[in-house]
């Protein structure tokens, strides 16, 4: 009985691992990265930086972690929830940006505004 429940045990766990390998294509996702430039632009779906005459343009989304310190304390905002992202980061800003590789696009993870 013992010996079923092990071979059951491992058997629903290579299934698991199996599908869990599927789903990111036998790829785990790129490591996360951070960058730091003055905002030069930002819309609802990118933020653009300059950094050493370069500039380098990141994509936004609802799982995008917005860092800005507050008057009394640091708030934390999902861009789409409470606010939107140009309501919070402006042009001149200057920034820190995490985020992942996908592809040739750059995905924002989390920005946090350093200095206004």
């Amino acid at each position: 009985m013992v010996r079923v429940m092990c071979l059951t045990l491992a058997i629903a766990t290579a299934i698991g691992i199996s599908a869990a390998g599927a789903q990111t294509g036998g790829r785990l996702s790129s490591k996360v990265q951070s960058t730091t430039g003055v905002v030069k632009t930002v819309s609802a779906s990118s933020l653009t930086l300059e950094r050493g005459g370069n500039e380098i343009i990141f994509a936004v989304d609802s799982a995008t972690r917005v860092f800005a310190r507050g008057a009394t304390r640091d708030l934390v905002y999902r861009y789409e929830r409470q606010h939107k992202l140009t309501d919070i980061v402006k042009a001149g800003d200057r920034v820190m940006v995490r985020y992942r590789l996908s592809g040739s696009a750059m995905n924002a993870v989390e920005v946090r505004v350093v200095q206004r």
